[in-house]
């Protein structure tokens, strides 16, 4: 668009297309209008190309798996406010152990980071459990195509058949996929993952270490510079004399001594190698993990000059983290686990999934809160916070607490403890 046509397009007048009776949709530059633009279908292709950076590995996948390996190593619980007994069916349906719900959704999340957006097909049961939820299906990011109508509500999901191919192998309603978006773009339909943000970064980064190696390559043996001269100034040098430097040079190596007439002088041209390769890429990773939002010290690169430094960084990530947990936390509430609760006759929200928090520190932090407040009224330990109110803010499930404080439990208790323990 020229200067003169954006101009023109400053005062002209609106365009009269709503959405729902609402005021007008604002254009936006190279699009007919704001609607237009999030309907934009993404690159199929870039976003294999994404999908390719991961699988090689490198700085960027071990980044990119820091967040994954953070959200689910310190495992998750199950809730329940009603003790109806919903709890248990959840465990046995949709968590017992022929199930690879943690296998899945580590895939679904890997997409989310890396591409945007992670994607899994709700699977049914057969017979009596015909439309209750049993299980998922990871579904590729880079195959899955959002439907969306004219209020851009979302209508189906289309898995087509391969990368850039416009076959669809199956169309999916809302409530038969699980769509998890940790970093959604208010401009399109799908999310922005971190791939796509540090793309440059990651491209610069590969080009300096190939520059990085190549210099290696060429000064990180040593060069020498062979002078032959002749004992008469005015006697020219033959062309076999020079030739016989030259295999001599050949044979140089870690244990050779040198041996050569007056005439022959051999100086070292390069003693140091490539210069400043720690400079260039230390700044150029340093670039790139904060691209990828993930602190060096992660990857074992030290950044900074104090350890203090390295400790907030590290603390904000892990608040980063925490965020992140709830998004996902509340896509697998909504969209899984109520869908179940509904299915089997319960109320949606009766029972919820929850990621513990990674973070020592955070337990350290809250128990000595605890302690505090208990010590605040010596005489009464628990006229700030009842019992069951420090165990909740400690992540312990009061009624278990009471079980075993009471000595009434049975094996069947045992083996439900058993079973939140193993996917912790």
């Amino acid at each position: 668009m020229t200067l003169i046509d954006r101009i023109k397009h400053w005062f002209a007048a609106a365009d009269p297309m709503t959405v729902h009776g609402q005021a007008p949709v604002a254009y936006g530059n190279g699009y007919g209008s704001w609607l237009e633009r999030y309907k934009e279908d993404r690159d199929s292709g870039i976003l294999k190309n994404y999908r390719d950076i991961y699988r090689k590995g490198g700085v960027v996948r071990t980044a990119l798996d820091c967040y994954v390996q953070f959200m689910l190593s310190a495992g998750w619980t199950l809730q329940n406010d009603k003790m109806d007994g919903a709890q248990q069916q959840i465990m046995d349906l949709l968590f017992g152990r022929t199930c690879n719900y943690d296998t899945v959704i580590q895939e679904v999340l890997t997409d989310a980071i890396c591409i945007g957006d992670g994607f899994a097909l709700i699977l049914t049961g057969s017979g009596s459990l015909s439309n209750t939820p049993v299980g998922l299906q990871h579904l590729p990011a880079e195959r899955v195509k959002i439907v969306v109508d004219a209020s851009m509500t979302i209508v189906r999901y289309d898995l087509m058949e391969m990368v850039g191919s416009t076959r669809r192998l199956g169309s999916y309603l809302p409530e038969q996929v699980l769509h998890l978006c940790l970093f959604p773009d208010g401009s399109s339909r799908y999310g922005v993952g971190l791939m796509e943000s540090a793309i440059d970064e990651i491209q610069r980064d590969t080009t300096i270490s190939d520059s990085t190696a190549a210099a290696i390559r060429r000064h990180g043996f040593g060069i020498w510079h062979a002078k032959v001269s002749s004992n008469n100034p005015m006697e020219p040098i033959s062309p076999a004399d020079v030739t016989a430097v030259v295999e001599s040079l050949k044979k140089i190596g870690a244990k050779s001594e040198i041996v050569t007439s007056s005439s022959v002088e051999i100086l070292p041209l390069n003693e140091t190698g490539q210069a400043n390769i720690t400079a260039y890429n230390d700044w150029s990773l340093l670039r790139l993990c904060t691209a990828l939002g993930v602190p060096g010290e992660l990857l074992g690169v030290r950044q900074g000059t104090t350890d203090a430094t390295a400790v907030t960084r590290i603390e904000n990530y892990y608040k980063k983290i925490r965020a992140l947990q709830k998004i996902l936390s509340v896509a697998i509430n909504t969209q899984f686990i109520d869908r179940t609760l509904v299915a089997l006759g319960h109320g949606p929200g009766t029972v919820w999934i929850e990621y513990a928090d990674p973070s020592p520190e955070d337990s350290l932090k809250r128990a000595q809160y605890i302690t505090a407040v208990a010590a605040a009224t010596p005489g009464d330990p628990f006229a700030l916070m009842s019992r069951r109110q420090q165990q909740v803010y400690l992540g312990i499930d009061p009624d278990e607490w009471e079980k075993d404080e009471n000595g009434s439990f049975g094996n069947e208790d045992i083996l439900k403890m058993e079973v939140k323990r193993n996917r912790q």
